[in-house]
């Protein structure tokens, strides 16, 4: 009898401390939203916010647009999307993430989607963006649950420079180039990749492009210095450098007539790609230049992460 009521007092105990586990645990997270809405602003009360996911605030750089499914804000509990991230071209100098205005089909197709900042060369050189780009990864996949996002399901979309950094997040794993403080220390990898139009080797890239290379000085300032001057940075810095297998499925589009970035560093991505066995679609616009953004190439980047990200989840 004593035996027993040892027993029930034992449960009884359990019983108390899961329970104050469970309400620490609710009141955490009720603090971390509360500090959370500080950095956080809705955009005519339709489910689009904007907010900060790093420390570096100037120029906006940590900043990041978030667009959610339309029924995000009524959809059942345990309901995910995945989230495509998109990041914007500018040979690193310029740029911003209002340059996207093509979220739409993805909403429509059941994507959250978000658009990132990141530091530009003129306040810091490499590695600064794509610590900035796995430090906004990091970030949402840390708040995937306060904004319905499926933290197994994280593509990310790069156009030009956008599209070199993208090959980077695809290609490094969670040691290289990640911040020293991610949030919660949550993985910045990402399940598949789309890369319009991105350098992809730092050290090819002038002699593959002969006289008209025209990114000289875009390069310079992301090395500060010449890939020339400078081959072990410029090798660092290359998506070719760090090819596996076992990268995320990889979708390569560029233009055939590109003026800016030649096709060839598209071509020697993928080769990489496929010689190490890694999942890789490269598709050349015939006749297209440096920018082919149409309906067309949209639609097909959505029909690319419906199959890899859906198909993941």
């Amino acid at each position: 009898m004593v035996r027993h009521q040892n027993l029930l007092v034992v449960i009884a105990f359990l019983w108390l401390a899961v329970i104050i586990f469970a309400v620490k645990m609710q009141m955490h997270q009720v603090s971390m939203h509360k500090n959370l809405s500080k950095h956080i602003t809705f955009q005519n009360d339709s489910p689009t916010v904007t907010a900060v996911y790093g420390p570096y605030v100037n120029n906006q750089a940590n900043l990041l647009d978030l667009w959610l499914p339309a029924n995000a804000e009524t959809a059942l509990a345990g309901t995910s999307y995945p989230l495509v991230v998109f990041i914007h071209g500018g040979g690193w100098e310029g740029g911003d993430k209002a340059g996207i205005s093509c979220h739409a089909p993805f909403n429509e197709s059941g994507f959250a989607v978000a658009s990132i900042n990141y530091r530009l060369t003129h306040e810091m050189p490499h590695p600064a963006q794509i610590e900035d780009c796995k430090r906004a990864i990091s970030w949402l996949r840390s708040h995937a649950r306060l904004f319905k996002i499926d933290p197994n399901r994280i593509g990310v979309w790069g156009f030009s420079a956008g599209g070199h950094l993208a090959a980077l997040l695809g290609t490094t794993d969670d040691t290289k180039f990640s911040p020293r403080e991610l949030p919660d220390n949550a993985s910045c990898s990402v399940q598949a990749v789309c890369d319009w139009c991105g350098p992809s080797d730092l050290k090819t890239i002038a002699q593959q492009s002969g006289p008209s290379y025209t990114l000289s000085n875009e390069v310079k300032l992301l090395l500060n210095g010449s890939a020339e001057d400078k081959p072990e940075l410029a090798d660092e810095a290359s998506p070719v450098t760090y090819v596996h297998k076992g990268c995320p499925p990889f979708l390569i589009m560029h233009g055939q007539d590109d003026s800016i970035v030649p096709v060839e560093q598209s071509k020697e991505l993928a080769r990489a790609l496929k010689s190490a066995r890694s999942a890789c679609t490269l598709e050349i616009i015939p006749g297209a230049n440096h920018n082919f953004i149409s309906g067309k190439t949209i639609n097909r980047v959505v029909q690319f992460f419906d199959l890899v990200l859906k198909k993941h989840g």
